[in-house]
């Protein structure tokens, strides 16, 4: 063990006293909180944005050479300090950040001796209060599913103090609310489940929002108002709604067909997931045809068939329509 000596001096009457102090140990310095320059208590919690400073101060030994201020942080976050080491005060300054939140300030003073350096600390923990960072919506099992699925949505934010998280969706241009918590399941879902949702955190710093877009896909559906008419030709239409968006083609009589002299085959887009095709068909039919629309995509297929009967009782050729 080291011994400390520290010698002061007074004066009294013309009569000199000298007092001679012999430790063990070092003194710790001493490490204090101020908030724009107000000092607190360590464990009070400080504002986003406020001027902070931390104050060490140590009392002075008869060191050769005088000791040093040092400072550390835990996580290591880099540091820029003013020191009056004539007066053993350091100061460390700066802006209190979400980054910063939890963050342990040590304050080591060093005595430099003759066989080795005697050293002692004192630490502060700073505690951050600041409005919602990094918010973020995962999805579980994925955000795209099979229909009938079971789906998880979970948000997730980094604040202080903590969050409320609010849910919502996008429905007609607007944001409908569905339920508050970290986490939105659907047990079994179906294509009306597609769509936007977006998850608000809030706490009384402030907000921020994430959104996913969850993909419910599907095997093509074929609707029941395709159907077929006959003028001077036969025209069908045939409308499928799918996700992934299908594919339509149509088979006359077990064949593909396609654009031809006596075939004419159109497409239009009626949605991201709709698709709707029309087949005109010039050239003559035998007396039973059929034709066949078949949609198909990553998910299945499906299929539609018009039993085309061709009639020549009591005068001209009328087509018979069955589907």
């Amino acid at each position: 063990k080291h011994e400390f000596y520290e010698t002061r001096h007074f004066f009294e009457s013309n009569i000199r006293n000298e007092s001679v102090c012999i430790s063990e140990s070092p003194p710790k310095p001493r490490v204090q909180l101020y908030v724009e320059q107000k000092e607190v208590q360590g464990q009070e919690e400080v504002l986003e944005g406020s001027s902070v400073s931390l104050r060490c101060s140590a009392e002075t030994l008869c060191s050769s050479p005088p000791p040093t201020l040092t400072w550390s942080s835990t996580p290591r976050i880099p540091l820029s300090d003013s020191s009056r080491l004539q007066e053993l005060i350091s100061d460390l300054n700066f802006t209190a950040t979400h980054r910063q939140h939890r963050a342990t300030f040590t304050c080591t003073i060093t005595y430099q001796l003759q066989d080795k350096n005697k050293t002692a600390q004192d630490s502060i923990t700073v505690h951050v209060q600041y409005s919602p960072k990094n918010t973020a919506v995962s999805v579980l099992p994925s955000s795209s599913v099979l229909e009938g699925s079971s789906v998880t949505l979970i948000c997730s934010s980094d604040a202080n103090p903590a969050v409320n998280y609010t849910w919502s969706r996008e429905s007609e241009g607007q944001l409908k609310q569905l339920q508050t918590g970290d986490t939105l399941t659907f047990n079994r879902t179906d294509p009306t489940h597609r769509g936007w949702y977006h998850c608000t955190a809030q706490n009384q710093h402030g907000s921020q929002n994430s959104s996913v877009m969850l993909d419910i896909q599907y095997v093509p559906q074929i609707s029941t108002s395709s159907s077929c008419s006959r003028t001077d030709v036969t025209v069908c239409f045939c409308e499928a709604d799918g996700n992934p968006s299908p594919e339509l083609e149509w088979h006359l009589s077990g064949r593909p067909v396609t654009n031809s002299l006596n075939t004419f085959i159109s497409e239009e887009r009626l949605s991201s997931t709709g698709l709707r095709s029309s087949i005109t068909l010039h050239q003559s039919l035998t007396h039973t045809s059929t034709l066949q629309c078949v949609s198909r995509n990553t998910r299945g297929n499906a299929s539609q068939l018009f039993h085309l009967v061709f009639i020549t009782q009591n005068g001209p050729g009328k087509l018979k329509l069955n589907y």
